[in-house]
Protein backbone atom coordinates (compact mmCIF):
# COMPACT_ATOMS: atom_id res chain seq x y z
CA UNK A 1 0.00 0.00 0.00
CA UNK A 2 1.64 3.25 -1.01
CA UNK A 3 0.74 6.92 0.40
CA UNK A 4 2.16 10.33 -0.73
CA UNK A 5 5.38 11.76 1.19
CA UNK A 6 4.31 14.91 3.50
CA UNK A 7 6.94 16.88 1.68
CA UNK A 8 7.55 16.25 -2.32
CA UNK A 9 4.25 14.38 -2.67
CA UNK A 10 5.84 11.24 -4.40
CA UNK A 11 4.46 8.06 -3.41
CA UNK A 12 6.21 5.92 -0.71
CA UNK A 13 5.74 2.87 1.57
CA UNK A 14 2.45 3.36 4.10
CA UNK A 15 4.20 4.01 7.40
CA UNK A 16 6.52 6.38 6.12
CA UNK A 17 6.27 9.90 6.61
CA UNK A 18 8.77 11.42 4.10
CA UNK A 19 10.65 9.78 0.98
CA UNK A 20 14.30 8.83 1.28
CA UNK A 21 15.24 12.26 -0.09
CA UNK A 22 13.40 14.55 2.38
CA UNK A 23 14.20 12.23 5.59
CA UNK A 24 17.73 13.27 4.72
CA UNK A 25 16.69 17.05 4.12
CA UNK A 26 14.15 17.11 6.91
CA UNK A 27 16.92 15.37 9.49
CA UNK A 28 19.25 18.02 8.44
CA UNK A 29 17.28 21.17 8.69
CA UNK A 30 15.98 19.69 12.48
CA UNK A 31 19.64 19.45 13.31
CA UNK A 32 20.74 23.41 12.31
CA UNK A 33 16.83 24.43 14.07
CA UNK A 34 17.89 22.62 17.21
CA UNK A 35 21.10 24.73 17.15
CA UNK A 36 20.01 27.74 16.34
CA UNK A 37 17.35 27.43 19.50
CA UNK A 38 20.20 26.01 21.59
CA UNK A 39 22.49 29.22 20.74
CA UNK A 40 19.20 31.57 21.73
CA UNK A 41 18.20 29.60 24.77
CA UNK A 42 18.42 31.81 28.12
CA UNK A 43 20.67 29.33 30.70
CA UNK A 44 18.28 31.32 33.68
CA UNK A 45 15.42 29.79 31.78
CA UNK A 46 16.69 26.64 31.15
CA UNK A 47 17.46 25.97 34.41
CA UNK A 48 14.29 26.84 35.69
CA UNK A 49 12.49 24.73 33.58
CA UNK A 50 14.85 21.95 34.51
CA UNK A 51 14.07 22.44 37.89
CA UNK A 52 12.34 20.41 40.41
CA UNK A 53 9.82 23.54 41.55
CA UNK A 54 8.77 23.90 37.67
CA UNK A 55 7.99 19.59 37.44
CA UNK A 56 5.78 20.15 40.61
CA UNK A 57 4.00 23.15 39.54
CA UNK A 58 3.49 21.60 36.20
CA UNK A 59 2.24 18.29 37.27
CA UNK A 60 -0.12 19.76 39.65
CA UNK A 61 -1.55 22.29 37.15
CA UNK A 62 -2.44 19.30 35.04
CA UNK A 63 -4.15 17.23 38.25
CA UNK A 64 -6.40 20.70 39.26
CA UNK A 65 -7.81 21.31 35.19
CA UNK A 66 -7.86 18.02 33.75
CA UNK A 67 -4.73 18.74 31.32
CA UNK A 68 -6.81 19.37 28.25
CA UNK A 69 -5.49 22.17 25.90
CA UNK A 70 -7.45 25.62 26.83
CA UNK A 71 -7.92 26.78 23.52
CA UNK A 72 -9.43 23.90 22.07
CA UNK A 73 -11.80 23.49 24.69
CA UNK A 74 -13.20 27.09 23.62
CA UNK A 75 -12.77 26.17 20.01
CA UNK A 76 -14.93 23.12 20.84
CA UNK A 77 -17.41 25.35 23.05
CA UNK A 78 -18.13 27.75 20.13
CA UNK A 79 -18.79 24.99 18.16
CA UNK A 80 -15.49 25.36 15.70
CA UNK A 81 -13.82 21.95 16.48
CA UNK A 82 -15.25 18.59 17.26
CA UNK A 83 -15.17 16.62 20.59
CA UNK A 84 -12.50 14.01 19.57
CA UNK A 85 -10.50 16.87 18.21
CA UNK A 86 -9.69 18.62 21.25
CA UNK A 87 -6.25 17.94 22.23
CA UNK A 88 -4.70 17.19 25.48
CA UNK A 89 -2.27 19.76 26.70
CA UNK A 90 1.32 19.24 26.16
CA UNK A 91 2.64 22.30 27.22
CA UNK A 92 2.18 24.81 30.25
CA UNK A 93 2.05 28.32 29.13
CA UNK A 94 2.70 31.63 31.15
CA UNK A 95 0.26 34.16 30.36
CA UNK A 96 1.89 36.96 32.04
CA UNK A 97 6.26 36.02 30.87
CA UNK A 98 8.61 35.22 33.22
CA UNK A 99 10.62 38.40 31.81
CA UNK A 100 7.65 40.62 32.99
CA UNK A 101 7.00 39.15 36.30
CA UNK A 102 9.38 36.39 37.94
CA UNK A 103 8.02 35.96 41.12
CA UNK A 104 4.88 34.81 39.19
CA UNK A 105 6.38 31.78 37.58
CA UNK A 106 5.01 29.25 39.28
CA UNK A 107 2.05 31.02 39.95
CA UNK A 108 -1.17 28.57 39.31
CA UNK A 109 -2.81 31.53 38.32
CA UNK A 110 -0.14 32.60 35.47
CA UNK A 111 -0.20 29.00 34.18
CA UNK A 112 -2.34 27.72 31.46
CA UNK A 113 -1.87 24.51 29.46
CA UNK A 114 -1.88 24.19 25.29
CA UNK A 115 -1.43 21.81 22.72
CA UNK A 116 1.88 22.51 20.90
CA UNK A 117 -0.19 24.05 17.81
CA UNK A 118 -1.77 26.62 20.02
CA UNK A 119 1.07 27.47 22.15
CA UNK A 120 2.79 28.34 18.58
CA UNK A 121 0.01 30.66 17.63
CA UNK A 122 0.07 32.20 21.30
CA UNK A 123 4.23 32.96 20.89
CA UNK A 124 3.17 34.13 17.22
CA UNK A 125 5.19 31.17 15.12
CA UNK A 126 2.33 30.36 14.04
CA UNK A 127 -1.18 31.86 12.45
CA UNK A 128 -4.46 31.16 14.24
CA UNK A 129 -6.50 28.03 13.14
CA UNK A 130 -9.93 30.19 12.54
CA UNK A 131 -9.92 33.78 11.49
CA UNK A 132 -13.30 34.40 12.53
CA UNK A 133 -12.72 33.88 16.27
CA UNK A 134 -11.27 36.48 17.94
CA UNK A 135 -10.37 34.45 20.55
CA UNK A 136 -6.40 34.87 20.23
CA UNK A 137 -5.87 38.56 20.96
CA UNK A 138 -2.81 40.00 22.53
CA UNK A 139 -1.75 38.25 25.77
CA UNK A 140 0.95 39.89 27.86
CA UNK A 141 3.83 38.76 25.32
CA UNK A 142 2.38 40.98 22.80
CA UNK A 143 2.01 38.36 20.76
CA UNK A 144 -1.43 36.48 19.68
CA UNK A 145 -3.79 34.73 22.74
CA UNK A 146 -5.87 36.18 25.30
CA UNK A 147 -8.59 34.72 26.55
CA UNK A 148 -8.68 31.80 29.41
CA UNK A 149 -11.65 30.08 31.31
CA UNK A 150 -10.79 27.75 34.35
CA UNK A 151 -12.23 24.48 34.51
Amino acid sequence: MLKLCAKCGKPIPYGQRYCKACAKKYAADNVSRRKEWKRHVDPGAKSFYNSNDWRLAKSRYYHLHGGWCIDCLNEYRLGLRNKKDVNPATEIHHIVPISMSFFGRLDQDNLIGLCHGHHDIRHGRRKPYFKEYDMYQQDHCGKPGGYVEKF
